[in-house]
């Protein structure tokens, strides 16, 4: 019973090392291309790291497409900054924990409860940053007329389409 819980945890933190790690590719991917990630992405939201991005891509090209005055950027901006210093946070929070966690496993005696307990805490924290990127997203849309939020979403299509 020992080994079969230590291969499912064992698993689990495999698997969720190499999500990261493919979060990470993914996020890399984008910045090389100078890329936002489309915010109505639940799954990945917004990954932008300079303070004037928004999370749907290029201002000048949004307010062009979409219709966005200067004052729904400004607050878009402002969204954003505040998005992106909540994620920060709890990435900070996050990696200390997975390290402990590589730790633990390399251990001759691996402690299950101290396995489960770091895995809890940093499934909790990813659960906490994916409802932030929907509160995020909600957001912003709280600020488009309904006709800019139909050209936002023909958009990140056309966007998605592009970058398959």
């Amino acid at each position: 019973m020992k080994k079969f819980l230590l291969i499912i945890f064992g698993s689990l933190l495999v698997a969720s090392m190499w999500a990261s790690s493919a979060d990470a590719r993914h996020e890399e991917r984008r910045s090389r291309h100078g890329q936002e990630e489309e915010y109505a992405d639940e799954g990945h939201g917004n990954r932008g790291h300079m303070r004037g991005q928004m999370c749907f891509g290029d201002p000048d090209r949004m307010k062009k497409k979409v219709g966005l005055s200067d004052e729904q950027i400004k607050k878009i901006e402002e969204i954003n900054l505040k998005f992106h210093k909540q994620l920060l946070e709890k990435r900070e929070q996050i990696q200390p924990r997975n390290l402990k966690l590589r730790r633990l496993l390399l251990e001759k005696e691996i402690d299950l409860d101290d396995v489960g307990e770091l895995l809890r805490e940093v499934s909790g924290l990813e659960a906490e940053i994916r409802l932030d990127r929907i509160k995020h997203r909600i957001e912003i849309e709280k600020l488009l007329t309904e006709d800019q939020k139909k050209k936002m979403k023909r958009e990140m299509r056309r966007d998605r389409k592009d970058n398959d």
